[in-house]
C-alpha cells in the first residue's frame, strides 16, 4: 500500500498482511512466555534491569500494535496498557506516547471518543513537550477524527489546522493536502464555501497510484462524478454499485462503514432523479440505518431530509412531516455541540434550513399555522438566543424558549400591547403571520417567483428612488461603495431590473387597488414612491385590516431586513407607514421574549457613552497604508448630544480601541457613537492608541472595533445608538441580519437603533437631537423615534424619506432615566 493512500485516509493502514500480524504477535509472546517461564527470583532481577523493562515494553507495544491493525481492540488496549505502566514505571516517555498514541487509536476504532480524545491529548502534551513534531502531528489527527466523529466541528476544525500548520513547517506536502481535505469538508459540513488553495488535483494524485483495487475504487469513483455532472444518472448508479464492492476489500471497516453511507445515499438521491421514487426511498433507509449504526447525527439528519423530500413528492404528508421533524432534531444536537463557536453556528443554520423551511411549507399546507409561526420563529435568530442567554447569564431552563408555544406568543403582545408582523420566505412563497392579543393568527401568502431575488432587486430599486446614493452635504462614514451606486452598475443589469420592477407592477395591479391620491401628488410623486407603494402593496395591504395597535413589532426575513418599513407608502391615503404607526423591528419573537424575561433593572445606568470622529490617522486597511478624512459633521452631532446628557464625551484622538472597550465593559445607560463603519467588514473605526501609533502603522486589529469585540464586552446599556453609514445592515442570513446591530444586542444592550445608509449631516444632527429631546422628556425609544420621524418630515428640506427613513429601533422599547 502507498503512503500516499495512507496520508489520504488520515495515516491509518488501508491494506495490511494477516502474516505479517500474526508473526508480530507470535514474537512477541516468545519473549513475555521466556521471560514468564524463569524461577521467580531470576524473574525479580529480569524486571530490575533496563534491558529486561525494554524488551517487555517493547513486546507489549508489539502485541497492542499488531491487535490494532487486526481490528481486535479489545487485545490492542491491553497490551497497549500493560506498556504503558511499563513506560510510566521507567520514564520512558518516548515509549508512555506512542502507548497513548495506541490507546487513542483502538479506542477511536471502537468510537469510544471520550477515551480517544484523553489519550490523545496525553500524547500530545508529551510530543509538544519533547519537541517531536511528526508524533504531535499524529496525535492531532486522532483529535480531530475524533471531535468529527462526534460532529464537534469547532474542535476538530481547531487541530486540523494547527495539523496543517506542522505539516507545511517539515514540508510535508502530501499531509498539507489531506488536512486541506479534511478542513475543506468540515467547512462544507457547517455550510461555508471556504477552501484551500494548495488542495492537489485529486486526478492528478490517482496517477501516481499502482494498478489495482484501489486504483479501480477511485477511478470507478471520478467516473461517478463525471456521468452524475452529465446527467446520465443509470450510469452514475452503476459506478456507486462497483465503488461499494471494490470498498470492503481496501478500506478498514470503520472507514468502509462511513463511506457506505454515501454510495448509498447518492444511488438514492441518483433514482430519485430518475423518478424511480421506491428505489429512492429503499436506498435512502439503508443509508439511514447505516448513518445509525455510525451514529452520525449529520447523515442521519441527511437522510431523514431526503426521505422527508421523497415523501413530500408524493403527497404522503404525515410521513413528510415525521421525516423532517426527525431531521431537525438531529440538526438540533450539531447545533448545540458547536457551543459558542458563532461564525460556524450562523453557517450552520444556513445550511439545515431547507428541512426546516420544507417542513414549514408542510406544516402551512395542513393548516397548522400557529405551529408554523412557531417552528420559524425557532430557526430564526437561533444563535443569537444562546448568545442572549450567556449574556444576561440565564439558565437554560429559565427562558424555555425550546417549548415556545403559540400560547405563550400571544402572552407576550398582550403584555406588550402591539401587533407583530412576521414575514417567512418559503420556496416560492411569501407568507406573513399577524399575532393581535385575544385575536385568531392572522396569515397570508403570496406566491412570488424567485422569491427572494425578486425581494431583493424590488429593494434595490426601492433605494434608487428615493435617490439615497444623491446625498448633498455628507461625509461619508462607510469605507464601503454601496451596492447600490450607479457608478459601479452593470448597464444590461439595470436594464434587467427595470424589467423585472416593471413585471411586478403589472402584475400587483392585476392584484391590487390603484392609488386614489389627488393627480397632481400622483403625478409629482410617482417616480419617487412607486417601490414603496408596490412593496406596501406586497407586505401591508392584504393584512392592513388585522394590524390594531398602535405599535408595530417587525420581524423580517431575507431582502426585507434592509428595507425601511418607515418609509413604506399606503398608495390609498398617500400616507407612510411611519405616519400611522409606531415601529419596531426584532430578531425573533423568541428574543422578545428574553428581553421581557430580562428585568431592566439588571441594566447599566452609568453615564452616557458619546464617541464621536476618531482621529484615525495613516492606518493599514486592506494591506494598504490609507488616511481617513477628519469628520467634522460627527464630532458636532457627538459634541451637541453629550451637552445634551450632561455627559462627557470621548472625541478624537481620545476615542481610541483600548480606551472604547474598556468604557463598555465598565457600563454605560447610553452608548451612541458616530464614526466611520464598514458594511462589508461589520465593523466602526476607532483610533489607534498612542503606544501603537508610536511604533508602527497601525493594522486593522488596533483600531477596528469588531463585532467580537462588541459581543465581548458585555455592554449591558439600555440604548445603543450607531451614527455610522449603514450600520444596521449585515451579511442576511437564515440566522437573520448580521451586524453591529446583532453584536450590540448579543453583548446585552436592550435595544439599538441603526442606519441604513448614509444622510445628509444637518439632517442627522437634526434628527438625533429631536430624538434624544424626546427620550430625555421621558418618551420610549420607539415613540421618540416616531415623532422625531413626523417633525422630520414637516421640515421641508428634510420632508423625503431618504432624510428619515433610514433609522430604525430593534430591540426591546426602552424608556431612559436620566440623571439631572
Amino acid at each position: 500500500m502507498t503512503e500516499e493512500v495512507k496520508t489520504l485516509f488520515g495515516g491509518q493502514d488501508v491494506e495490511f498482511s494477516v502474516e505479517i500480524c500474526e508473526e508480530e504477535i507470535e514474537n512477541a509472546r516468545r519473549v513475555l512466555i521466556s521471560a514468564a517461564e524463569a524461577d521467580d527470583n531470576f524473574i525479580s532481577e529480569f524486571r530490575m534491569s533496563t534491558q529486561a523493562e525494554c524488551e517487555d515494553k517493547n513486546a507489549y507495544k508489539t502485541l497492542g500494535d499488531a491487535h490494532l491493525k487486526k481490528e481486535e481492540y479489545d487485545d490492542a488496549i491491553s497490551y497497549s496498557t500493560k506498556c504503558l505502566a511499563i513506560a510510566q514505571e521507567s520514564g520512558d516517555k518516548v515509549a508512555e506516547m506512542n502507548a497513548y498514541m495506541m490507546l487513542g487509536n483502538a479506542h477511536l476504532m471502537k468510537e469510544e471518543y471520550d477515551d480517544a480524545i484523553s489519550y490523545s491529548t496525553k500524547c500530545l502534551a508529551i510530543a509538544q513537550e519533547s519537541g517531536d513534531k511528526v508524533v504531535e502531528m499524529k496525535a492531532l489527527i486522532l483529535l480531530g477524527n475524533a471531535h468529527l466523529d462526534e460532529e464537534e466541528y469547532d474542535a476538530a476544525h481547531s487541530h486540523f489546522t494547527e495539523d496543517m500548520t506542522i505539516a507545511r513547517r517539515l514540508e510535508d506536502n502530501h499531509n498539507v493536502t489531506y488536512f486541506g481535505i479534511r478542513i475543506n469538508g468540515i467547512y462544507e459540513m457547517v455550510g461555508l464555501s471556504e477552501g484551500y488553495s494548495e488542495l492537489l488535483s485529486l486526478k492528478a494524485f490517482l496517477k501516481k497510484l499502482p494498478d489495482g483495487v484501489q486504483k479501480r475504487f477511485f477511478y470507478s469513483f471520478f467516473d461517478y462524478v463525471c456521468y452524475k455532472e452529465k446527467d446520465k444518472y443509470e450510469e452514475a448508479i452503476s459506478c456507486l454499485e462497483t465503488c461499494m464492492a471494490l470498498g470492503k476489500n481496501i478500506i478498514n471497516k470503520v472507514e468502509y462503514r462511513g463511506l457506505l453511507w454515501d454510495f448509498k445515499h447518492d444511488i438514492s438521491e441518483l433514482y430519485v432523479l430518475l423518478g424511480e421514487y421506491d428505489k429512492g426511498i429503499q436506498y435512502q433507509q439503508e443509508a439511514l440505518d447505516v448513518a445509525r449504526k455510525e451514529g452520525s447525527k449529520s447523515k442521519q439528519a441527511m437522510s431523514h431530509l431526503r426521505l422527508g423530500e421523497v415523501y413530500y413528492k408524493l403527497k404522503q404528508f404525515e410521513n413528510t412531516e415525521k421525516s423532517l421533524k426527525e431531521s431537525l432534531t438531529c440538526y438540533e444536537l450539531i447545533f448545540i455541540g458547536l457551543k459558542q463557536n458563532d461564525r460556524f453556528k450562523i453557517a450552520f443554520i444556513d445550511k439545515y434550513k431547507e428541512a426546516f423551511k420544507t417542513l414549514l411549507k408542510v406544516l402551512i399546507e395542513t393548516n397548522k399555522k400557529e405551529e408554523a409561526l412557531v417552528l420559524s420563529d425557532h430557526y430564526r435568530a437561533e444563535d443569537l438566543k444562546d448568545l442572549l442567554v450567556s449574556s444576561y447569564e440565564m439558565k437554560k431552563e429559565q427562558t424555555a424558549d425550546e417549548d415556545l408555544q403559540y400560547a405563550d406568543v400571544q402572552s407576550l403582545v398582550s403584555s406588550c400591547n402591539y401587533t407583530l408582523l412576521f414575514y417567512s420566505m418559503c420556496l416560492e412563497e411569501l407568507n406573513t403571520f399577524v399575532v393581535e392579543a385575544g385575536n385568531k393568527l392572522g396569515f397570508s401568502v403570496q406566491h412570488l417567483e424567485y422569491c427572494d431575488s425578486c425581494l431583493d432587486k424590488l429593494v434595490d430599486k426601492t433605494y434608487d428612488d428615493m435617490k439615497v446614493h444623491q446625498v448633498e452635504k455628507c461625509e461619508d462614514r462607510s469605507l464601503d461603495v454601496m451596492r447600490y451606486s450607479k457608478a459601479n452598475k452593470n448597464p444590461k443589469e439595470d436594464e434587467l431590473t427595470q424589467l423585472l420592477f416593471q413585471e411586478i407592477q403589472k402584475r400587483l395591479s392585476e392584484q391590487c387597488c390603484v392609488c386614489r391620491g389627488n393627480p397632481s401628488e400622483n403625478c409629482d410623486e410617482s417616480s419617487l414612491t412607486n417601490g414603496l407603494k408596490i412593496l406596501y402593496q406586497k407586505l401591508i395591504t392584504n393584512i392592513k385590516c388585522l394590524i390594531k395597535q398602535d405599535e408595530m413589532v417587525i420581524i423580517p426575513e431575507g431582502p426585507l431586513c434592509r428595507l425601511p418599513f418607515a418609509a413604506l407608502r399606503d398608495p390609498d391615503t398617500g400616507q407612510y407607514l411611519s405616519e400611522t404607526k409606531r415601529i419596531r423591528m426584532a430578531p425573533s419573537i423568541s428574543s422578545l421574549k428574553l428581553l421581557q424575561e430580562y428585568p431592566v433593572e439588571q441594566q447599566s445606568k452609568n453615564e452616557a457613552l458619546i464617541i464621536g470622529a476618531a482621529v484615525v490617522g495613516p492606518v493599514m486597511l486592506d494591506g494598504v497604508e490609507t488616511k481617513f478624512e477628519f469628520l467634522d459633521g460627527a464630532i458636532e452631532e457627538a459634541d451637541g448630544i453629550a451637552i445634551m446628557l450632561g455627559a462627557r464625551p470621548l472625541l478624537s484622538a481620545y476615542a481610541t480601541k483600548p480606551v472604547v472597550i474598556k468604557r463598555l465593559q465598565e457600563g454605560a445607560s447610553v452608548v451612541h457613537i458616530a464614526a466611520y463603519g464598514s458594511l462589508e467588514k461589520a465593523t466602526i473605526v476607532l483610533a489607534p492608541s498612542p503606544e501603537i501609533r508610536a511604533s508602527k502603522i497601525p493594522d486593522e486589529e488596533d483600531y477596528m472595533l469588531t463585532m467580537a469585540d462588541v459581543q465581548q464586552t458585555q455592554v449591558r446599556a439600555q440604548l445603543v445608538v450607531l451614527s455610522c453609514c449603514h450600520s444596521g445592515r449585515g451579511d442576511i442570513k437564515a440566522e437573520g441580519i448580521v451586524g453591529m446591530c446583532r453584536a450590540f444586542l448579543a453583548s446585552g444592550a436592550r435595544a439599538v437603533v441603526g442606519s441604513l445608509w448614509k444622510i445628509d449631516d444637518k439632517a442627522t444632527l437634526m434628527f438625533m437631537k429631536t430624538f434624544y429631546k424626546y427620550l430625555r422628556d421621558g418618551r420610549s425609544a420607539s415613540t421618540s423615534l416616531h415623532l422625531t420621524m413626523n417633525d422630520m418630515r414637516r421640515t421641508p428640506q428634510y420632508s423625503e424619506p431618504k432624510y428619515w427613513a433610514p433609522f430604525f429601533l430593534m430591540g426591546d422599547d426602552v424608556t431612559i432615566q436620566f440623571k439631572d
